[in-house]
């Protein structure tokens, strides 16, 4: 879970809605944001967590037990 220490609040949740397979759009509307903010902060997320990727992202949720089989 250390990993995740460098997110905020609101970076947390969406990274667990896009490792949960959510898309851009799905999590702008759940957490009422505009889809460019999310796009954003997805990029952000992805810096911090050294991932370069959405499955990469997927993976590391998987890893630390953010997500279960």
């Amino acid at each position: 879970m250390s990993v995740l220490n460098s997110l905020s609040a609101r970076e947390f949740d969406i990274f667990c809605l896009l490792a949960r397979g959510y898309t851009t759009r799905e999590v702008a509307e759940e957490l009422r944001l505009g889809l460019k903010t999310v796009s954003t902060y997805a990029t952000l997320i992805k810096g911090k967590l050294a991932v370069n990727t959405s499955a990469e992202m997927v993976r590391l949720a998987y890893q630390i037990g953010l997500i279960k089989h």
